[in-house]
């Protein structure tokens, strides 16, 4: 029997730091494009009025769909907002292990 295909929008994150750059930060997985604009929202209105030393800034507002494994769309269903942050060694072993295809 096969698996059934599921999608979720993956959304690329980047850290800026005074005097150090910028790196990638990650990605934020979300179910739905309202998802993603909630997710978005939130993280902003958390942030101070003032430029902090140091933040993640989304790369986009739309994100990119991608494949994703049953237990990741389970794991995304369960959270209030749909929607779940990866750091870049979690991200990379969920690619590499065939949980997210993009």
């Amino acid at each position: 029997m096969t698996e059934k295909t599921h999608v979720a929008y993956v959304l690329t994150w980047t850290e800026s730091e005074s005097g150090w750059g910028m790196r990638p930060d990650g990605v934020s997985l979300h179910l739905t494009q309202d998802d993603v604009k909630n997710y978005i929202t939130a993280y902003w209105d958390r942030m101070p009025k003032e430029v902090p030393h140091e933040y993640s800034r989304n790369d986009s507002d739309s994100g990119k769909l991608a494949a994703i494994s049953e237990a990741l769309f389970e794991q995304l269903n369960a959270n209030e907002n749909h929607s779940t942050r990866l750091w870049n060694q979690e991200y990379y072993k969920l690619r590499n292990d065939g949980d997210i295809k993009e």
